[in-house]
């Protein structure tokens, strides 16, 4: 094994720190995201699936991600609006969901339907 140059490694570093932040960021983000549940609000002013306001966090959910559904005060028949075939990782109605009609775009579904 050669060794190291101590100076070659000290030089390295300032240029290759922001690649590694950069890789470890964008790493954190896909992570961290492909476990979100979006829960569709309670009170919406229309039935689109990608307008961010319909639901609770504020962020229209993207692929992977879970969606659940409760009752509501909104519409009740909704559009998927996003880009047919994106995967969903399960959709979920929570105990004392409305009736929903599920409308627009086609989905694949990774995951189980539960109606509790």
């Amino acid at each position: 094994m050669n060794p190291v140059d101590l100076e070659t490694v000290k030089r390295a570093v300032p240029r290759l720190l922001p690649l590694a932040c950069a890789l470890v960021a964008s790493m954190w983000a896909v992570v961290g995201h492909a476990q979100s549940t979006r829960t569709w609000s309670s009170t919406t002013t229309n039935s689109s699936w990608s307008v961010a306001g319909n639901w609770t966090s504020g962020t229209a959910p993207v692929a992977n991600d879970s969606l659940a559904f409760g009752a509501t005060t909104g519409t009740t028949t909704l559009n998927n609006d996003i880009t047919a075939a994106t995967q969903f990782n399960g959709i979920t109605f929570n105990a004392g969901a409305s009736a929903y009609t599920l409308t627009g775009n086609q989905i694949t579904l990774g995951g189980s339907v539960i109606n509790n």
